[in-house]
């Protein structure tokens, strides 16, 4: 039978709905932080689960599966107040015509909820590419941050 996890944060806890009616706790494994990832048609028309939360870590592995092993997912950190921080990747893919994306990602930290990056308009970029070792990502937050939040970053 078909089901969705669903994150309830009124009262800090997931429910698992389920077809047909009914709320339950999901179990443990399905309970970490992370974000919603839509089932194949196959598999709901088998009957599994709707939905599985991905995990940071499940997330960038998926990542790096299909960019051939040139991602990486790395939490920033802007500390107690400010505008902009700088975080060093090591990344042994990075060559010196490396085109780099950075993006925030939509994912729960300790301190921001997944949309939270959104809210604040967080900017990231790659900078100061060394091949063969990595690279910086610069963030920005226009109007101030603090805290930590995961940045994708992915050659293209």
């Amino acid at each position: 039978m078909a089901s969705i996890k669903v994150w309830d944060a009124t009262n800090g806890v997931w429910l698992k709905i389920t077809a047909g009616g009914g709320t339950s706790a999901p179990a443990a494994s399905e309970t970490v932080a992370g974000i919603a990832e839509l089932a194949t048609a196959a598999e709901v028309a088998a009957g599994t689960d709707a939905t599985r939360i991905v995990t940071p870590a499940t997330l960038a592995e998926r990542m790096s599966t299909v960019t051939g092993g040139r991602s990486l997912q790395v939490l920033i950190d802007f500390g107690t107040n400010q505008d902009t921080t700088t975080t060093t990747v090591a990344a042994a893919w990075v060559t010196a015509g490396s085109v780099i994306v950075c993006t925030p990602a939509a994912v729960a930290t300790a301190d921001h909820d997944a949309e939270d990056a959104a809210a604040e308009g967080l900017q990231s970029y790659p900078a100061n590419l060394v091949p063969g070792v990595g690279f910086d990502i610069i963030t920005i937050a226009p109007n101030g941050s603090w805290g930590r939040y995961y940045i994708n970053a992915i050659s293209v």
